[in-house]
């Protein structure tokens, strides 16, 4: 064996362990050499694509992996059960809240319109304060003083 076919088995072995296929290191290795002596080295030399029927599996390995399926099929179906029974819990507890919502906005009678309150029109007065000043009015001497301070 060359290093390159080693790796494939080390690594196919790893990835079968990872994923439960195998039970055991040295069943998950095993089974990757299994696997990696049917796949044939892809030609270099020509252009041409090869086609190679694997050889039949043996029925004991054969029967394992339906079996392994079978387990792996009937767990995620029953993770699919679970999360579609909580699914179905949320969307009764929504639609019991859209009710309970619905009945206590029913019961609540509507809210009169508040009327607006009208402003007071207030006339102003005329203040020295707020400008009703002629130019004439105001002497520019008195305001600024030029001459000297005593």
């Amino acid at each position: 064996m060359d290093l390159e076919q080693l790796r494939k088995i080390n690594t196919l072995s790893h990835e079968l362990k990872r994923h439960n296929m195998a039970s055991s290191s040295t069943d998950a290795y095993t089974q990757a050499q299994q696997i990696v002596q049917v796949i044939p080295k892809p030609a270099t030399a020509s252009c041409e694509t090869i086609v190679v029927e694997a050889a039949p599996a043996a029925p004991i390995a054969e029967r394992q992996f339906q079996l392994e399926l079978e387990r792996v099929h009937k767990a995620v179906a029953e993770e699919v059960e679970v999360l579609r029974t909580a699914i179905n819990q949320i969307i009764a507890e929504v639609n019991a809240l859209r009710e309970d919502l619905g009945k206590v906005q029913s019961a609540q009678p509507p809210k009169p319109k508040e009327k607006q309150v009208e402003l007071k029109t207030e006339t102003k007065e005329a203040h020295p304060r707020q400008g009703n000043f002629q130019p004439g009015d105001v002497d520019i001497q008195k305001m600024f003083y030029f001459g000297t301070k005593k």
